[in-house]
């Protein structure tokens, strides 16, 4: 609603259940016909599998690698290029699917810490705290794929002593919202 109101136009794809799928591949390749894009940046292996099998594209397609994926094998399309989170993803994506090392460009999520430097503002690096405690954030979505509730039950299993001082910290909401508050209590 944000974007439309700025003019930006926006298109939804169905997400939900298997009887999406002929929808989603509509709204997709007509959305790709409409815009007639010079680039797609897609960010699921759906989307990026279905723009690469687009015959009429004259676009680029960038894909980008969130996590390693160990069950998607089947899946061999990812564009023209790709970009991973991380060099765990990136190594995971060569080492075990075959992909060229030069295919896929790191870019880190985050900011450069010399955006405080160069501001004079102070850095907060140690992890621990003078009081012992550690504090993590975690900003993401609260949904399956992020792992909000591997991580909760990964805390729930720290020695007691440890667990005291550990605190972390769920910035987000989504459909799990409940679920992972059920989980911590």
């Amino acid at each position: 609603d944000a974007l439309n109101s700025r003019g930006i136009k926006t298109v939804l794809l169905p997400d939900k259940g298997i009887t999406r799928i002929p929808k989603f591949q509509k709204v997709l390749w007509n959305t790709i016909r409409e815009f007639d894009p010079n680039l797609i940046h897609s960010h699921h292996r759906y989307t990026t599998t279905l723009c690469d099998l687009w015959p009429f594209g004259t676009y680029k397609l960038l894909h980008t690698f969130h996590v390693e994926q160990f069950n998607k094998k089947w899946n061999s399309f990812y564009g023209d290029h790709a970009t991973s989170v991380s060099q765990g993803v990136k190594t995971h994506f060569v080492r075990d699917f075959g992909l060229d090392n030069r295919f896929i460009t790191v870019i880190y999520n985050g900011l450069d810490p010399s955006y405080w430097q160069e501001r004079d503002e102070p850095i907060r690096t140690p992890l621990i705290k003078g009081d012992g405690e550690v504090t993590a954030v975690v900003i993401a979505r609260l949904v399956e794929q992020k792992g909000h509730d591997t991580l909760i039950r990964a805390v729930s299993l720290l020695p007691d002593d440890v667990k005291r001082r550990f605190k972390v910290i769920c910035v987000g909401d989504g459909e799990m919202h409940l679920k992972l508050e059920k989980l911590v209590y």
